[in-house]
């Protein structure tokens, strides 16, 4: 089995009309290393998704300029899929950023002593019941 290769990456895209898909950043990372995609496929590309590793403030501004569409980066693992994610349909994505909680979640950030924290500052994450009711004002709040 060999390696990705973005050429056919590039390919596969354009012959199925792919318009929505997923990449981890280390692929969109060498997908980056050609020149003008747009002008040697044919991309149908509507929404383009990535996480598992920090993306990036240059890959996000290449797929900008050389795609024309904005990532849409997330955080989730196998054990807690999609906790936090940009959706550049209901708000704009920022480089570095993972987004904001997706519905039916509440994402917190826990002092040492196992407590919300009250402000922004070093901590670790938790995943709070699912459907609390506090998914909306958490939304607002921040």
């Amino acid at each position: 089995m060999s390696g990705f290769d973005p050429e056919k990456a590039f390919g596969l895209m354009e012959r199925w009309g792919v318009q929505n898909a997923f990449f981890p950043p280390t692929a969109l990372k060498m997908m980056r290393a050609i020149e003008n995609p747009r002008e040697r496929w044919d991309l149908e590309l509507e929404t383009l998704a990535c996480g598992g590793e920090p993306l990036g403030e240059e890959t996000f501004d290449w797929a900008k300029e050389e795609l024309g569409i904005a990532i849409n980066e997330f955080y989730g693992q196998t054990e807690c899929n999609l906790v936090l994610s940009n959706c550049n349909a209901l708000m704009p994505a920022r480089p570095g950023s993972m987004g904001r909680p997706v519905p039916g979640h509440r994402v917190a950030v826990i002092d040492g002593e196992g407590k919300e924290a009250t402000s922004w500052g070093r901590g670790r994450g938790r995943r709070p019941e699912a459907g609390s009711g506090d998914d909306a004002r958490v939304l607002e709040e921040r």
